[in-house]
């Protein structure tokens, strides 16, 4: 049995009123939305608008031929540079200063044709990784070259592409030639 309701002197079915009343608190409720998150009066504006200029704490004086290649890690901000006296852009040395005054710690020996992702760190060791899938280690704390490794990848033929990631004692990366992979590398692992 359909109830009939008289509303503002005119007869309505129950169910029409429910949808008529519905959609006038949702005309109000997006009423309220736009006045609270518009203003409608620029010139009143009140609102703070803060601003932050940042300030060089120090520069190293050293350039860097590529701009995504530095990390910090502790103490030390690790990069590759473009050795002084050297005008080749595929000239590289692993340099390693002190985060906090911009100091040259050490300056590793020269490579080129690197992976473009950053050095990766694990433990004492800092690794660099080259084309083709050619990997050097060097001491955290005195640059030293410790190993060169030929990264084996099941004679697949695939090369690393960039974005090394490292993860306790692993090595996350892709690998590509006729279709990428994402594989993971143990650097504490050696071959039989």
């Amino acid at each position: 049995m359909l109830r009939i309701q008289k509303y503002g002197g005119i007869l309505l079915g129950k169910t029409f009123c429910k949808e008529a009343c519905m959609k006038t608190v949702i005309f109000l409720c997006s009423l309220c939305i736009l006045f609270y998150s518009c203003n409608l009066f620029p010139g009143n504006d009140k609102t703070e608008k803060s601003t932050y200029n940042a300030r060089i704490a120090w520069d190293s004086g050293l350039f860097s031929n590529y701009d995504k290649s530095h990390i910090v890690d502790g103490d030390s901000v690790f990069f590759y540079e473009r050795p002084p006296g050297y005008n080749q852009i595929n000239i590289y040395t692993l340099t390693r200063l002190d985060v906090n005054t911009g100091r040259l710690v050490w300056r590793s020996l020269m490579f080129s044709d690197i992976v473009f992702c950053q050095p990766a760190i694990i433990g004492d060791y800092v690794y660099v990784f080259l084309l083709p899938n050619i990997m050097y280690a060097f001491e955290r704390e005195t640059g030293r070259h410790t190993a060169t490794v030929v990264l084996d990848i099941d004679n697949k033929n695939l090369e690393l592409i960039w974005n090394v990631t490292a993860y306790r004692q692993y090595l996350y990366t892709g690998l590509w030639t006729n279709g990428q992979y994402f594989v993971r590398f143990d650097v504490n692992k050696k071959k039989p």
